[in-house]
């Protein structure tokens, strides 16, 4: 995968504004390993309304995974008290 194969896929499909949270879990991890700059906003957005763990966890590794700790350290920082940590 590549930001241009990305870039194919989002314009023909729409990924990015997806409403379901297993594609978005994904998606957005994806972008972000790969530098995706439009996955950004929507994914900053995304972790600060889901409180499940499952479904960030990937988000932020990813972020980490690319070099952006100091980016995955602020989002997390952000929304820590609204996270579930049971799930």
């Amino acid at each position: 995968m590549n930001i241009a194969i990305m870039g194919r896929i989002d314009n023909d499909l729409s990924i990015t504004t997806t409403k379901d949270p297993e594609v978005k879990q994904r998606w957005y991890s994806m972008g972000l390993y790969l530098n995706y700059q439009p996955v950004y906003t929507p994914a900053q957005t995304w972790v600060s309304q889901m409180g499940r763990l499952k479904y960030i966890k990937p988000v932020y590794a990813s972020l980490v995974d690319s070099g952006q700790t100091t980016l995955a350290e602020q989002w997390y920082d952000a929304n820590y008290s609204f996270y579930c940590s049971t799930t």
